[in-house]
């Protein structure tokens, strides 16, 4: 899918033309979708989550086995493929925003996060059990540190392993050490 979208982009983008009259009407398209399509995506979830045939079967129904997932809502991932087609051909408010050293960095990181936020979790949770705090203003407290700390693990963990990782199979098959993704690092240190 990122493959075809990359494709589809690349017909539409025309570089530097981008600010010639020609290029407005697919620009203006663009960053129009950018705002419709999550719309759409929050409307169709929201929409396949009240309705019943769109439901999967209950627990009852298949005895002892899990659940099936709501297998519809991979109907709107579409929706959310061409949504990054169209930031990446638009120069609006949205694409600015998601463009942002911060939410850059937050997408360097979050694999790390998916990898690392489940362990810390468990540790955090084994910590509160441990001192016995299961609710209240420390309890709030604590959860904000949970969420801090899984940040900081995570880019810790993008920073120390990951990166040095990808740049070391980089070398190994004779690619580029520092690709275009130095932007992140730079934006990192």
């Amino acid at each position: 899918a990122g493959a075809i979208t990359y494709l589809i982009v690349v017909r539409f983008l025309p570089g530097e033309a981008m600010r010639e009259p020609a290029a407005r009407p697919v620009e203006r398209t663009a960053t129009a979708l950018t705002w419709i399509l999550p719309a759409l995506v929050v409307a169709g979830a929201v929409f396949l989550g009240q309705w019943g045939p769109a439901q999967p079967q209950s627990a009852a129904l298949l005895g002892d086995a899990e659940p099936l997932p709501p297998y519809f809502h991979l109907l709107l991932v579409p929706l959310l493929i061409a949504w990054i087609g169209a930031l990446a051909l638009s120069r609006g408010p949205m694409s600015r925003f998601l463009s942002t050293r911060t939410l850059v960095l937050g997408g360097f990181i979050s694999y790390s996060l998916y990898m690392t936020h489940l362990v810390w979790f468990g540790l955090w949770r084994a910590g509160m059990n441990a001192v016995g705090i299961d609710g209240g203003a420390l309890y709030a407290v604590a959860t904000i540190g949970l969420v801090a700390g899984a940040l900081v693990i995570a880019w810790l963990m993008w920073r120390f392993v990951e990166e040095p990782a990808r740049e070391w199979m980089r070398g190994l098959s004779g690619a580029r050490r520092m690709p275009t993704e130095e932007a992140g690092e730079k934006i990192a240190e």
